[in-house]
């Protein structure tokens, strides 16, 4: 109820059917407009304007007020044209009487000029907004210290009717949730906008997956549906992957990436792991795994980085380590070389290791660890016959021949005879003792060219192993 403080509001004043209808209409026709508008901005300068427009008010505005703070804020308005603006901060001190009440209910004044109600003060500061008549209505939510006003102006004297102020607090009320809804919208986009960020700039992986199922609820494949640019650079993968099955982009799903994958979804725990992919040239990953949305959800989202050179060297200590307990055993060169071949074939996993060591112009291969099914190349070679081995020794670096056929730095004949004895692909690397060169060790593999090249750091990291070992 509306108190009749200035005596122009009659109490029993009832509104006609027709001021009903027409006071529905245009509450229909604000929501629609509001409804239409996009941002905070908008549907506040919309509001305003019909509000004024309906009420034939001179000035309507927008105010955010917070309890026990004496800023205000027009945040909104329109206003006759010969009438100066008012957005902007002002202090709520200002308006002592007034600004007390708006905090309690929906404040009538019909002529600011003699209401027994106000201040000195409230007059001077309502004088300065070219206001007499004056309504203002309050959003108040319970206890809650932000609250939101409306206020209309009339430049004369004004009784605003019972029909206005209901129409106007209404208003008020449905401009207020069109504001909320935009404003929640705003921090959407500006949330998503930070997302975005984010999910394009950091240097971890992001990729969002829905798990696929078989009739049993066990993972047989997922889908990806949304990845950041590291995805690229991290497994080399095309970055149009989504929409794409894993079935369609990998040789062979692990069982450990499904069952891993269904426990994650299915009981909705995190978990952190390293793992390498065999289809991704045996990369290492860093990889936290969690569920997306609640029970039942078939999503979830992967963060992860490349932790290959970081698990190479970890595995090169190890064998290191490894190498030094083996040759602490022995003290003959022939042991030492039988137990760094066999080691290193097994760790670099290639098809054979030999060592052959060079004196008086030849190399002469003794150790020669190697797959069953591999002929030996245990022998006397004439280095002039092997240019390829006086290549390595001349440059005394490593030298990898990544295809045999195809290789422009060996001559023809020596290519048949690598083929013949299974040599497709290799390094060789020379050893050297007290500035020396006392032998080559080669790591073979007639299969994937590209295993014994990526193992080339760590064959220099036994060698350097080794060489200390002999300058002992």
């Amino acid at each position: 109820m509306h108190e009749n403080l200035d005596g122009q509001n009659k109490p029993n004043e009832a509104a006609t059917h027709g001021q009903q209808e027409e006071r529905q209409a245009f509450l229909f026709s604000l929501s629609d407009h509001l409804r239409a508008e996009t941002g905070v901005e908008a549907v506040g300068n919309r509001a305003v304007q019909m509000i004024a427009e309906r009420l034939s008010a001179d000035r309507v505005y927008l105010v955010r007020l917070t309890p026990g703070d004496d800023n205000i804020v027009i945040t909104h308005e329109t206003r006759r044209q010969d009438m100066p603006p008012l957005l902007g901060s002002y202090r709520g001190s200002d308006f002592p009487s007034a600004i007390k009440e708006v905090f309690e209910r929906t404040i009538i004044y019909t002529d600011v000029r003699t209401d027994p109600r106000l201040t000195d003060l409230d007059r001077l500061s309502f004088a300065g907004l070219g206001a007499v008549g004056f309504l203002a209505a309050s959003i108040r939510r319970g206890n809650e210290s932000m609250i939101w006003a409306a206020g209309a102006v009339s430049t004369t004297p004004r009784s605003w009717t019972k029909t206005e102020i209901t129409l106007f607090e209404d208003a008020v009320e449905r401009t207020w949730a069109a504001v909320e809804r935009a404003q929640a919208e705003e921090a959407l986009v500006r949330s998503e906008q930070k997302y975005r960020t984010l999910f394009n700039s950091i240097d971890e992986g992001f990729c969002i997956l829905e798990v696929i199922y078989d009739e049993n609820q066990h993972v047989i494949d997922w889908i990806y549906r949304e990845h950041n640019p590291a995805l690229a650079r991290l497994t080399g993968l095309s970055q149009n992957i989504v929409g794409k099955k894993a079935s369609d982009i990998y040789q062979n799903l692990e069982p450990f990436w499904k069952e891993t994958f269904g426990r994650v979804v299915r009981e909705g725990v995190s978990e952190r792991f390293e793992y390498s992919v065999a289809d991704l040239g045996n990369r290492w990953f860093d990889v936290y795994a969690a569920r997306v949305g609640g029970a039942g959800s078939r999503e979830l989202v992967l963060v992860y980085n490349n932790i290959t050179e970081r698990k190479r060297q970890e595995q090169r200590q190890e064998f290191l380590l490894r190498l030094a307990d083996a040759l602490r055993v022995h003290s003959h060169a022939l042991e030492v070389e039988e137990a760094v071949t066999r080691m290193a074939l097994k760790h670099f996993n290639v098809e054979r290791c030999y060592f052959a060591t060079v004196r008086n112009r030849q190399a002469i291969v003794q150790c020669d660890a190697r797959l069953d099914d591999m002929p030996s190349v245990a022998g006397v070679y004439s280095l002039e016959s092997f240019p390829l081995y006086q290549q390595v020794l001349d440059s005394g670096r490593p030298f990898t021949v990544q295809d045999v056929a195809t290789t422009g730095v060996m001559e023809e004949g020596l290519k048949q005879i690598c083929l013949s004895l299974g040599l497709v692909s290799s390094i060789q690397v020379p050893v050297v003792k007290k500035g020396v060169t006392a032998g080559i060790l080669c790591l073979v593999q007639s299969g994937e060219p590209s295993k014994t090249g990526s193992s080339s750091i760590l064959v220099v990291g036994v060698l350097t192993f080794w060489i200390q070992y002999f300058s002992i």
